[in-house]
């Protein structure tokens, strides 16, 4: 994954003891001038003979990324230094049990004094910062990523290899600042830090999704999140009511009348209350984030609800920038019916305005193989099954995820398959035929994306989350990305349709987090479909289904699509190379493929 670090534009912050006047997130920074500033002692931390004592520690219960950083550190410490630190971890048995001086070097989000402050005062997600106070070092970011940029600074800047040392004054601090879309933002004249968000006691998927993608946005854009709590628990002084809350100012609007594609969005005293019927509700939090966007990059927001209490109809971008391709790997019209007969309440891609279906055949057979429909969807042309990347004569043609790169977007591909599968192999590499596992594999290791995650499983929405919080951050212009749902297609292969069922409802969880991020990226295209059907699934009379094949068929699959131009798709019978073709028009592709 390519770090982020090589991306954004931040500010770096250098003080000490001698010269910081206001440290905390979004204040200003000053350091006395270098003619006035006094002599700096610095303490010799670490040397030959020196420092022997000290400890690497770690959380107890960290991410896996702060322990490799950790022992990233540790083996830097000893080639550079020549000293072999022990490792540890920050466990105590209580809070009273941590030293308020030691030997240690702080690696990430412990429970050590340094660490909480920085957290809790200087930085925001990505923000990372290196102190060092009664004899402790401290290394910390806001997220994984940011304290791998902090271990890098130490390592590049702070050993020194020359002199095989390392020397640090008391009361050294180096913050460096990610610079945010996001800048402070007011809402009705109070910070939106000081909002709470609330959702009901037990919401329905698009209420509890709309709140995870406001947040994400507010992490991703400004480097903060805020708190979600229930409608069952004590009031805050200032909130944002996500959906039908118990709270009187939300229940105000139980009843409004909504036309199409509208939302409410309205302040009620020292509340905002954000409504919709169904996914649209998550219009309402994509017209907040609208109202407190800044017109440049961090600039400070003042932004004012209107009181007027009615609704509004949202209105996405004439042309998406962006595009969201979820794919579900076999899911044909009954898989989905099979689903909803079997306690998935809703298919909520069928809720979007643009509804149509795609043929499938490959070049090589009325009946595609997931390698050609992967290919026709990531790159435009019909090919050969077992062909990946590749026209039917072996040419090499780009992929939409390749177009979107060079154009200078940040891209992404998430599947719950291995990455070597025939549908992230699409997006991520050509060859002749699918088994070419090792060419696969060494083509990925060698491209420049993102984001990509394979054999993902149940935590794939989480995943999808994290994606989009890393290339939806404001720090390129544009982004793609491609999650599938692998498994709908392999259960049907086994006729198993009690997974089948699982991995549709799967499948929808992602559609229902998707569904309500694009309302807050309204220059995005949310396309879900299908590479073609597997297990030939029927209906019978009485209700029940059953299997006619073993393998995919050639029957249409549905193309369920939202957001950003997206009515191209809208009362349709597509070949599945025009799915492609729509998303590279967004890097001025006009006939990806063709």
């Amino acid at each position: 994954m390519k770090r982020w670090l090589s991306i954004f534009l931040a500010a770096l912050i250098l003080f000490g003891a001698v010269g910081c006047t206001n440290t905390s997130s979004g204040g200003d920074e000053t350091t006395l001038p270098p003619e006035t500033a006094a002599p700096v002692q610095k303490t010799l931390v670490l040397a030959e003979g020196v420092g022997t004592d000290y400890v690497v520690l770690r959380a107890e219960n960290g991410s896996d990324a702060d322990v490799a950083q950790a022992i990233r550190l540790r083996k830097a410490i000893a080639e550079t230094v020549g000293v072999d630190l022990a490792m540890g971890t920050d466990w105590v048995r209580s809070a009273a049990d941590i030293p308020a001086v030691a030997h240690e070097i702080v690696v990430g989000h412990t429970n050590r004094p340094q660490t909480v402050s920085a957290l809790e005062n200087d930085l925001l997600s990505r923000d990372w910062g290196i102190y060092f106070t009664d004899g402790r070092v401290t290394i910390v970011g806001g997220d994984d990523a940011a304290t791998e940029a902090a271990v890098d600074y130490f390592v590049e800047n702070l050993l020194d290899a020359e002199g095989k040392k390392l020397e640090l004054e008391e009361g050294f601090a180096y913050i460096h600042r990610h610079v945010y879309p996001l800048g402070e933002i007011t809402l009705n004249g109070v910070s939106l830090k000081e909002y709470t968000v609330v959702i009901p006691a037990a919401p329905n998927v698009f209420e509890e999704n709309a709140a995870h993608a406001l947040c994400d946005y507010l992490l991703a854009q400004g480097g903060f999140t805020l708190p979600v709590i229930r409608d069952s628990e004590p009031r805050a002084e200032h909130e944002l009511l996500i959906g039908a809350t118990s709270r009187p100012e939300s229940k105000k609007y139980d009843g409004l009348k909504y036309g199409e594609m509208e939302y409410l969005l309205t302040a009620e005293g020292s509340h905002a209350v954000l409504r919709g019927e169904g996914y649209l509700v998550g219009g309402a939090v994509g017209a907040l984030a609208a109202l407190i966007r800044p017109e440049k990059a961090g600039e400070a927001t003042a932004a004012q609800l209107s009181t007027a209490g009615k609704p509004e109809k949202f209105i996405f971008a004439d042309k998406a920038k962006n595009m969201i391709l979820l794919i579900g790997d076999g899911m044909g019209y009954n898989q989905i019916e099979l689903a909803l007969a079997n306690g998935m309440e809703f298919f909520i891609p069928r809720f979007f305005p643009n509804q149509g279906e795609a043929k499938t055949y490959s070049a090589s057979s009325s009946i595609t193989d997931s390698a050609a429909s992967g290919t026709a969807l990531s790159s435009g042309y019909k090919t050969n099954n077992r062909y990946l990347g590749m026209t039917p004569r072996g040419e090499k043609k780009p992929n939409i995820r390749e177009v979107a790169h060079d154009a200078g977007a940040q891209t992404a591909v998430i599947t719950t398959d291995a990455l070597t599968g025939a549908t992230p192999a699409a997006f991520t590499a050509h060859v002749k035929d699918r088994d070419m596992s090792a060419e696969i594999k060494a083509q990925q290791a060698a491209i420049e994306i993102d984001y990509l995650a394979g054999k993902v499983g149940n935590g794939i929405v989480d995943e999808t989350r994290a994606a989009l919080r890393t290339i939806a951050d404001g720090d390129s212009e544009s982004f793609f990305i491609m999650v599938e749902e692998a498994y709908i297609d392999k259960h049907a292969h086994s006729n198993a349709g009690d997974d089948v069922v699982r991995t549709v409802k799967l499948l929808n969880d992602i559609a229902a987090y998707l569904s309500q991020f694009v309302f807050l990226h309204p220059d995005t295209a949310l396309i879900v479909t299908a590479d073609h059907e597997c297990g030939g699934i029927m209906k019978k009379a009485d209700g029940t289904f059953y299997f006619t094949s073993d393998n995919h068929t050639g029957v249409n699959v549905p193309v369920s699509a939202v957001g950003a131009g997206t009515d191209f798709f809208g009362g349709k019978t597509v070949e599945n190379v025009e799915i492609a073709r729509f998303m590279g028009r967004a890097w001025g592709v006009e006939k990806l493929g063709a």
